[in-house]
């Protein structure tokens, strides 16, 4: 008996000495970092990598709120620079004009990286990359579901400008300028993608025009909003389907002037606009006002 209560309390003195060693792991591990600095606690965040304006994070609501600030320095996850990173969940507050300098790194650099939910809001802006200068890295990355709220994003990347691996995107009342340039990269990529009111326009400029996406999901719906796309290789892809509704919408999705006849504009299962089902694979649609103007069919020889 007394060799089976040692044998008992042993265990028990492992157990509590694993449990330890995983919590100094983990508070050891950054939570959150922006502009290179790491943030541990409420309060305005400050650092050489945090030019012009203010940053503050609130620990109560786990808020974030960039107000006409530009982060030029970044935390290094892996070997890939992140200029916002975070562990867990995450809430951004846009106020006036921000903006991500990626400068001559040329080791896919993340503007946003989040372990998990990504919710942004405010009437400000974020910008990355430059039209003017060498297309760079990524914009936003997230494991889980992106929700942006009235904000404008402005990414000129050279791989992936929104991508939620696990997750749905969300855009409501949003203004997103999205240009991509590289093979295998999509503008926008999630699970479900909804589209809410706003204006959004996608360029997909992969590079060896193959593979590249304007906007990449299951199901894609959009609602009331003012959609354009222009795409080598495919605008919208979708699994299941492309719904699009709303008196207010306009959308436009087009292949570039030099893309192959063997590319789509959309590929889908079907495409419904307003209840009328139509083919899935489309080599252009325009809907102007929730009406169809346009709409090519691909024919297969």
């Amino acid at each position: 008996m007394k060799k089976r209560l040692f044998g008992l309390a042993l265990v028990l003195a492992l157990c509590l000495a694993l449990l330890c060693v995983s919590a100094l792991a983990s508070s050891d591990s950054p939570s959150l970092y922006v502009g290179g600095v790491e943030v541990t606690a409420s309060g305005e965040v400050t650092g050489t990598g945090i030019t012009d304006g203010t940053v503050s994070y609130d620990a109560d609501t786990n808020t974030l709120t960039l107000n006409g600030a530009t982060l030029s320095g970044y935390y290094e996850y892996y070997t890939y620079p992140v200029f916002i990173y975070a562990k867990n969940d995450l809430n951004i507050v846009l106020i006036g004009d921000n903006k991500v300098e990626y400068g001559d790194n040329d080791k896919y650099p993340r503007a946003i990286y989040v372990s998990g939910d990504l919710n942004i809001r405010g009437s400000g802006s974020l910008a990355c990359g430059s039209k003017n200068k060498a297309f760079a890295g990524f914009g936003i990355e997230c494991s889980g579901n992106l929700k942006v709220e009235n904000a404008t994003l402005n990414f000129y990347v050279e791989n992936d400008g929104i991508c939620c691996w696990n997750g749905d995107v969300e855009l409501n009342n949003t203004n997103i300028n999205i240009e991509s340039k590289s093979k295998n990269s999509n503008c926008i990529s999630g699970n479900n993608i909804t589209i809410t009111g706003g204006e959004v326009k996608l360029v997909s400029n992969g590079a060896d025009k193959n593979d590249s996406y304007g906007i990449y999901g299951d199901i894609v719906e959009i609602c009331d909003a003012k959609v354009e796309i222009k795409a080598y290789y495919c605008g919208i892809y979708s699994s299941e389907a492309l719904k699009v509704t709303g008196d207010n919408t306009n959308l436009s999705v087009v292949l570039m002037e030099d893309a192959s006849e063997d590319f789509l504009a959309i590929s889908a299962p079907y495409i419904s606009v307003n209840g009328t089902i139509y083919s899935g694979e489309l080599k252009a649609l325009v809907v102007e006002n929730g009406v169809v103007k346009d709409f090519t069919v691909s024919i297969t020889p």
